[in-house]
């Protein structure tokens, strides 16, 4: 299963909280092993300015990571299941 499909999963689980965790474990191992290939992709095409462009994919990456978070929480301010599932899946 990919990453995607494990998030889409997370949002069907409802409040099992056991559930919850184990899906999203399940999803950030799959994110790691894709990891390496996304560094080592780097490395490989443009290895002289390799460190500018990781530096740069990165910080847009934890950036988005922080405002993620607060996206979902503004369009789930009523703290509703079916909410919480459209905010994950937008059309």
């Amino acid at each position: 299963m990919s990453t995607a499909t494990l998030l889409v999963v997370t949002g069907y689980t409802g409040c099992d909280r056991v559930l919850t965790v184990a899906v999203m474990f399940a999803a950030l191992a799959c994110t790691c092993v894709s990891f390496t290939v996304v560094g080592v992709n780097q490395l490989d095409l443009a290895p002289l300015h390799a460190g500018k462009i990781m530096g740069l994919t990165y910080a847009v990456a934890n950036l988005a990571s922080i405002a993620a978070p607060h996206a979902v929480a503004i369009l789930t301010y009523h703290r509703c299941v079916l909410l919480r599932r459209s905010a994950l899946m937008v059309p």
